[in-house]
């Protein structure tokens, strides 16, 4: 459904918009773009917690990231501890990511 709706957006032709639209419509994208990054950490954090890179040959939740996705092993790295921080030390901030409030910058 997400996948139908991000091609319908693409399929717009923005250049065509009054400035007040576009404007909010990056205002809105940032949310989504936290509230994605919320959902991306959550799954993160069940795929480390269930070892499922292990059982995919990776040595890690960072690697198997790292390999997965092409990412740095820094920025892989820093998901696997923002993902693991957010649920049981950080719920005021895992609610506010997902709630768009901050962003994954800002949480980090």
């Amino acid at each position: 459904m997400l996948d139908r709706a991000l091609q319908g957006c693409r399929s717009v032709s923005v250049w065509a918009w009054p400035d007040s639209t576009l404007v909010n419509g990056l205002d809105r994208l940032q949310v989504l773009a936290a509230q994605v990054a919320a959902l991306q950490l959550e799954l993160i954090r069940q795929i480390d917690s269930r070892g499922i890179p292990a059982t995919q040959g990776a040595t890690g939740t960072v690697a198997w990231l790292r390999d997965r996705h092409r990412i740095s092993p820094q920025a892989a790295s820093r998901q696997v501890k923002l993902a693991a921080a957010l649920h049981p030390d950080l719920p005021a901030t895992a609610d506010a990511l997902a709630a768009g409030v901050v962003n994954a910058e800002q949480a980090q």
